[in-house]
């Protein structure tokens, strides 16, 4: 393979990566499919990615979708259970993606406190999980397949 070839498939997969959402508990990467799956099982085989490389830009991603809810929750008053990602506004709390005032003005229900909503979806290493689940044959995956579902609020 050429250097140029390997610079633009890198270029390819990392797009891919950062553009995929995490919606209640399902990675969804439209576009992603089983090929992109396969190739990104080769290049990380054969080195040409690491997988911290992509744990970066995953980070960067949850960060976003954090945001993103975090905005939800601020504009709309929806509970954090309750938007767009509470998985992502979970991992960007405890990063220290917000400062202390933005932490201090969430709303939380159920009698929760940050640290309640930090533990029930925040477990493990999150960005490892939506790895995992993009390295798999499919387009939407539970990215949380293992959680104790009376953990997560249906309401």
């Amino acid at each position: 393979m050429t250097t140029q070839f390997i610079t633009d498939l890198r270029q390819v997969v990392f797009t891919a990566v950062g553009t995929f959402n995490l919606s209640d508990d399902h990675v969804v990467a439209h576009g992603w499919d089983n090929s992109a799956a396969q190739v990104l099982k080769l290049l990380i085989t054969e080195k040409i990615i690491h997988e911290n490389e992509l744990f970066a830009d995953i980070h960067l991603r949850l960060l976003s979708l954090g945001r993103r809810s975090f905005d939800q929750h601020k504009k709309n008053g929806t509970y954090p259970d309750h938007t767009y990602s509470p998985h992502a506004l979970a991992y960007a709390i405890h990063t220290g993606a917000f400062t202390e005032e933005e932490r201090g003005g969430i709303k939380y229900d159920h009698g929760e406190t940050e640290l309640d909503f930090i533990q029930i979806y925040n477990k493990g290493d999150l960005r490892k999980k939506v790895l995992d689940v993009l390295l798999t044959e499919a387009t939407k995956l539970p990215l949380m397949a293992d959680e104790d579902p009376e953990f997560i609020c249906s309401h």
